[in-house]
């Protein structure tokens, strides 16, 4: 009862413009959406589509610097001085997106909260 529940117009979910020129980013936009519209069908739409875009930006760059990194251990005189730099541009942009994902339900423990219903009496001596 206390979920809030959007207007049926509401319910589009289209992809923000800092994420409509590049086509990965794009699609799993949309892919992310459509699985979030089927899990939450009556309060997931156009409201979020800005926090799912930042999730998709933030992802897709925690990626991309993974990648980096990854190539520069590979390399025969790795940078370690780069290497550290984009670790925590890595940890920033990880720590963005596990925000957002969260704030969308896209983790076990968001999609996990407890809610645990009162009696409706106060507590009335609480030795603690």
């Amino acid at each position: 009862d206390a979920e809030l529940h959007l207007a049926e117009v509401m319910h589009d979910c289209p992809p923000p413009s800092f994420i409509v020129g590049d086509e990965k980013r794009t699609e799993r936009f949309i892919k992310l959406a459509a699985m979030l519209s089927r899990i939450m069908p009556d309060n997931f739409g156009a409201p979020d589509a800005d926090c799912l875009g930042r999730y998709v930006v933030a992802q897709s760059q925690f990626e991309a610097f993974t990648e980096r990194i990854d190539a520069a251990m590979d390399s025969k005189n790795p940078d370690f001085k780069d290497m550290r730099r984009l670790q925590l541009m890595q940890s920033d942009a990880f720590m963005r997106a596990t925000k957002t994902a969260s704030e969308l339900g896209l983790t076990v423990t968001s999609r996990c909260k407890l809610v645990v219903p009162g009696d409706g009496a106060e507590d009335q001596d609480d030795d603690f």
